[in-house]
């Protein structure tokens, strides 16, 4: 299950796995959880810092439920712009971790990736994601086809024709001569 490589002038030899274990089907629990990883992240790092500075600017400060009922529905067409806003933040996050990084930093986590893909194979297997505080069902149908797939990837993932792949990490082994 493994490959040498053997320098006859080295004090040691390398042993690195072989190729048959790169590769493998990412396991759909690893993938819910890792996107929950991605939306924690994008979360702390986009949407609380873009509302915080909206409600500032919009004179939003109590915490009185009413208060608050009363200024979304005043405002309905500001909180889904801000809606539609997020979305498109987390489609950003997605569609250029992807394409730059092959992996989005909750994949990364998990050892998974989607390999090389294109922008608009990023921006379609993503599509739904920019739908998760709108239309949530939207990306929970997306979500839910994938358990029932036998291939374990989601509606847009076929129609981009990408699949996640779980790559565990390289464990390189050394012997040392006297050990041989």
């Amino acid at each position: 299950m493994s490959e040498d490589i053997i320098d006859e002038n080295a004090d040691y030899q390398l042993i690195l796995p072989k190729d048959e274990m790169k590769g493998v089907e990412a396991s759909a629990q690893k993938r819910v959880v890792a996107f929950f990883v991605d939306l924690l992240i994008v979360f702390i790092a986009f949407v609380i810092p873009f509302v915080t500075t909206f409600s500032m600017f919009s004179g939003i400060v109590s915490t009185d439920i009413v208060a608050l009922e009363q200024f979304i529905y005043d405002n309905y067409f500001i909180i889904a712009s801000m809606e539609i806003s997020v979305g498109f933040i987390m489609l950003i996050y997605f569609v250029f971790s992807e394409k730059l990084l092959g992996y989005t930093i909750g994949k990364r986590f998990f050892n998974l990736n989607v390999g090389e893909i294109t922008y608009f194979q990023a921006f379609i297997r993503n599509i739904t994601k920019a739908f998760v505080f709108t239309t949530p069902f939207i990306a929970l149908a997306d979500f839910i086809w994938m358990f029932f797939n036998p291939g374990r990837r989601r509606l847009t993932e076929i129609i981009a024709r990408t699949k996640v792949l779980y790559e565990p990490r390289l464990e390189v082994e050394y012997r040392w001569q006297e050990e041989l």
